[in-house]
């Protein structure tokens, strides 16, 4: 049997679980408003160069289409687009979230309390925006 240098025992594990608990109630994050406002902006930017690369896969596609030159790569680049178009949202959203998550891990925050904290975030924004809301209030 091989042994595991770095293997918690469930004793270990146990003694670990009250220092995670005390890390997580402190769960803020320092200026969250500039870390919100950052990951909006991460956000639209993304959205914008999935916007951008869909444009050029689709005139890409109807270049070929209009001069006959390949149906296969034709076919290719609109799907291409149709991709890009539709996961841009989701990937924007996994940005947004993965800077915030980012920003509380550098400001000291336990891992599970990072994800708490940008899976709220994250949650509030999606729903400023399903009720067509752009600024996102933050609380301290």
């Amino acid at each position: 049997m091989t042994s595991l240098p770095n293997y918690q025992t469930r004793e270990e594990l146990a003694f670990a679980r009250p220092e995670r608990a005390a890390k997580s109630e402190k769960a803020a994050l320092v200026n969250a408003e500039l870390v919100v406002a950052r990951a909006q902006g991460i956000h639209a930017q993304m959205i914008q160069q999935s916007r951008l690369l869909s444009a050029v896969c689709f005139f890409a596609a109807t270049a070929l289409a209009v001069w006959q030159i390949s149906t296969t790569f034709m076919i290719v680049f609109l799907a291409l687009a149709v991709l890009v178009s539709v996961t841009s949202r989701i990937l924007a959203l996994r940005a947004f979230r993965q800077e915030i998550e980012r920003t509380a891990l550098a400001q000291g925050l336990a891992e599970d309390a990072a994800r708490r904290v940008a899976a709220t975030k994250t949650a509030a924004f999606r729903a400023k925006r399903a009720s067509g809301d752009d600024a996102l209030e933050v609380e301290a």
